[in-house]
């Protein structure tokens, strides 16, 4: 079974219609680019198309949202017996297992970026911030 699961986190004055865009566009790019006919060939071309599809997005959101707001997103994509997971901003994917005594065991998780990580920073200061 596959399924694709998209939480998202607008904030500032314009959040909640980044957050709605993104609702709306992060989904329809991600199938378009998974059915693309190269689908599925390496397990780096599915995170590719997860973080060009962040990156694209961004890219494309009508200015005046992102002149006045953001939104942060994690995603998660399962296709086959495979999961996938992307975050951007400050969201973070956890994935876990629960045991049979019902304690979760965390087996991965991603970064959330945060401004006080050097990368992080140095990327805040490029974009003006």
């Amino acid at each position: 079974t596959s399924f694709l699961v998209v939480l998202l986190d607008g904030h500032g004055v314009e959040g909640h219609l980044m957050a709605d865009y993104a609702r709306r566009a992060i989904p329809k790019r991600l199938v378009e680019k998974l059915n693309s006919g190269k689908c599925c060939e390496h397990d780096q071309w599915i995170q590719q198309q997860l973080n060009e599809t962040f990156l694209e997005i961004n890219e494309e959101a009508p200015p005046t949202y992102a002149l006045r707001g953001g939104c942060t997103a994690s995603v998660s994509l399962r296709i086959g017996s495979k999961l996938f997971v992307a975050n951007t901003g400050d969201s973070q994917t956890i994935v876990g297992q629960f045991d049979d005594f019902d304690n979760v065991n965390i087996t991965f998780s991603t970064r959330p970026d945060k401004p006080y990580l050097p990368d992080e920073r140095a990327r805040i200061e490029i974009m003006g911030g």
